[in-house]
């Protein structure tokens, strides 16, 4: 609204002028104020339309943001002159600051951030948050795969039972004329109970995933994940 007004200064004046009643007329200093009020509050207008947009994915972009609308508003305040848009960016600045002090703290958020190809370790002011958040998703990964092998060795070991007096029935029919078996069959059964590592599984995803190069920021991150769930699943 602030810059439809200024856009249209000299019309808004001239029907002023007219009116059969006229009111007082805006001041050269308070369309001064104006101006600078529209110029304050166009990157909170730019941030507001992006996460509004429907095929954008927001959530890893919060701390992003947050972080870019903090320096856009330091980068416009050293070019105010008028009182009221000061005090405006200087409340404006107490609030970020308030609200996104702590923001990368933010378990969900971070996580989001890590996870999104096109920022992973650029999305963190600081080294600290950073190596919380990796440790954090670690963590999470290793607990799924934790998980995942319990379900499965439930099922291997009801099978196992299942499959005993069947097992035992042919070894008592057999007449060892597989050669191949008997040499191999040993090793083969030991492939397939080999035991994997929850933890280590992780952090091997998690370093797979890190030294992966980061995509564009105009690039879709589950476009990509799409991509490489095979590789990274």
């Amino acid at each position: 609204m602030c810059q439809r007004i200024c856009a249209v200064q000299e019309p808004f004046n001239a029907t002023i002028a007219v009116l059969m009643n006229p009111v007082e007329c805006l001041t050269t200093d308070k369309w001064q104020a104006l101006r600078e009020i529209t110029l304050v509050l166009k990157p909170f207008d730019a941030v507001m339309t992006e996460i509004s947009a429907e095929m954008s994915v927001t959530a890893s972009k919060i701390i992003m943001l947050s972080r870019g609308l903090v320096a856009a508003c330091h980068k416009i305040q050293p070019s105010l002159t008028d009182d009221v848009s000061k005090a405006l960016m200087t409340k404006l600045l107490e609030g970020m600051h308030k609200r996104f002090g702590g923001i990368e703290s933010n378990n969900l958020l971070a996580s989001a951030t890590f996870l999104d190809p096109r920022f992973k370790k650029r999305g963190f002011a600081t080294e600290s948050c950073y190596n919380s958040v990796k440790e954090n998703v670690k963590e999470n990964i290793t607990a799924v795969i934790s998980r995942q092998l319990g379900a499965s060795h439930s099922e291997a070991a009801y099978l196992e039972a299942q499959g005993v007096e069947t097992q035992r029935s042919e070894i008592s029919q057999s007449s060892f004329s597989d050669v191949e078996d008997l040499i191999w069959g040993e090793f083969d059964q030991t492939v397939g109970v080999e035991v994997r590592n929850p933890q280590v599984s992780a952090m091997s995803l998690v370093r797979q995933f890190v030294e992966e190069l980061n995509i564009g920021r105009q690039a879709d991150p589950l476009a990509w994940w799409r991509a490489q769930c095979a590789s990274i699943p």
